[in-house]
């Protein structure tokens, strides 16, 4: 999941709200206009090696500090309370502050790999030092608290994917010891067992993320890839290649590949059964960034893996989003994120259509922020959301920016996501299943697409019903 998820959604977390009565006014006050401020002006010193997270925990400490120290009756003073329950082996964290406005804020993590995220809460966790207390992933779930509301989050039971188990052979476990299969392509259970069971042998930070398990690799391949790093002239080639071909930012390879190895090995063994949720046999790349000798060359080369139906079913089924909601959802996504790319929301989009709910959809974008980086935009879309929600006044990127006018929200909007990303037939997803708008490349090749039910169709098949079921 990335920076756009189904829900009322403004970070690659999931965030719902719930209501208890209504929203107390909400205005710029002096201690957060001399935030924002702040933000503004960390942003601006010198770029980090990695732009996309390293800045995180230094504004929302600065927030948390302004909030505090701002003056008037809804200043953030602390938690009246701090509840920290276990249920069935996941460790919750509810927080309720001192002035509470009687709004809740649920929120759920993005991905991780380290085991060490799924202990339990500290009970003693106060404003003042939330940014030491929690793991990194958790600190967003405090930022309602500067508003008034409280919030609830959880860990997960088990480190990966926020998908389902799979259903697994009787008298197993998901993830328990199975019998050893050949190695066709990726991580194999092993290694992924160890790698899930020694979190220190891999990095989620953002400055280093892989950690000592992806990043050699990563560098005898293509060279060091830091702002003068060496590199050979054949590692400086083959990463100008794989970054055109790919069409990934530089700075996202490494965090890219972490994924691409034990994040795809985790979904692989551990949810899918060994099954493969995803495949690129007869995709043919068509990057506008490489060469036509080049494209050939890459195309010939290019590992094929084919996809097995269980596996597309499976993630189609508790993953994939399509847009059949009642909720009003809101999505900020960065316009620079090389992990979740901005693209997808061209796609998201699409899903609201063919489901005829696109009117509870609003996409927001920022200019910078990398991977959910973005700090300083997150309670103005919150506020909106609200707003939204309880006096059916929809946001737009006008009336957001407005509201906040230190906040780096474009209406610059991403490419179609058929630009980027190859659209293919896969065993257990009928073409039909696939959404369009009619875009380059938004069907896989041999397909068209129906405007009017924004759903994919084989060429040739007549137009479908605008009024039959969707």
């Amino acid at each position: 999941m990335g920076c756009a998820s189904e829900g009322p959604s403004v970070t690659g977390e999931r965030i719902w709200i719930v209501r208890m009565r209504r929203l107390l006014p909400v205005t710029q006050t002096r201690g957060q206009a001399e935030a924002l401020r702040a933000d503004r002006d960390l942003r601006d010193g010198p770029a980090p090696e990695d732009p996309s997270m390293t800045k995180i925990t230094g504004l929302v400490a600065t927030l948390v500090l302004a909030a505090i120290v701002q003056p008037g009756a809804a200043r953030a003073q602390g938690f009246a309370t701090v509840d920290t329950p276990t249920i069935e082996g996941a460790h919750g964290l509810i927080l309720i502050p001192e002035n509470w406005n009687g709004g809740l804020f649920i929120y759920a993590h993005g991905y991780s790999a380290d085991e060490r995220l799924l202990e339990p809460f500290p009970t003693d966790i106060t404003l003042a030092n939330f940014t030491s207390k929690l793991p990194l992933l958790f600190q967003a779930s405090v930022l309602p608290a500067l508003e008034g509301y409280a919030s609830a989050t959880t860990t997960f039971r088990s480190v990966g994917w926020y998908v389902e188990d799979a259903d697994c052979p009787e008298g197993e476990t998901c993830g328990g010891p199975e019998p050893p299969t050949p190695i066709e392509d990726g991580l194999s259970r092993e290694c992924t067992d160890f790698l899930l069971a020694h979190p220190e042998t891999f990095s989620e930070n953002a400055t280093s993320p892989g950690g000592a398990f992806v990043a050699p690799s990563v560098t005898a391949c293509f060279g060091d890839a830091r702002p003068g790093g060496a590199a050979t002239p054949e590692q400086t080639a083959r990463r100008s290649m794989f970054v055109r071909a790919s069409q990934i930012p530089e700075s996202f390879i490494t965090t890219d590949m972490f994924f691409a190895t034990i994040g795809i090995a985790e979904v692989f063994h551990r949810r899918t059964n060994e099954k493969h949720p995803w495949g690129n046999v007869g995709v043919e790349y068509a990057s506008p960034l490489a060469t036509p000798e080049e494209l050939a060359a890459f195309n010939a080369g290019v590992h094929r893996s084919a996809e097995d139906a269980p596996g597309v079913v499976y993630m189609r089924r508790f993953y994939e989003p399509n847009g059949r909601t009642a909720a009003k959802v809101i999505t900020v996504h960065a316009l620079d994120d090389g992990l979740v790319i901005p693209e997808n929301e061209d796609k998201y989009h699409e899903a609201f259509e063919a489901a005829g709910t696109s009117d509870r959809l609003v996409q927001l974008f920022t200019s910078y922020g990398g991977h959910c980086g973005f700090i300083t935009e997150i309670l103005p879309a919150l506020n909106a959301l609200t707003a939204w929600v309880e006096e059916g006044r929809k946001p737009s990127m006008e009336s957001v920016s407005a509201s906040c006018p230190a906040c780096r929200f474009t209406d610059e909007r991403p490419e179609s996501w058929g630009l980027k990303v190859v659209e293919r037939r896969q065993n257990g997803a009928p073409v039909p299943l696939l959404v369009c708008a009619g875009e380059p490349g938004d069907c896989p090749s041999g397909t068209r697409c129906d405007a009017g039910r924004h759903r994919c169709l084989p060429a040739g098949s007549p137009p479908a019903s605008t009024h039959g079921p969707r």
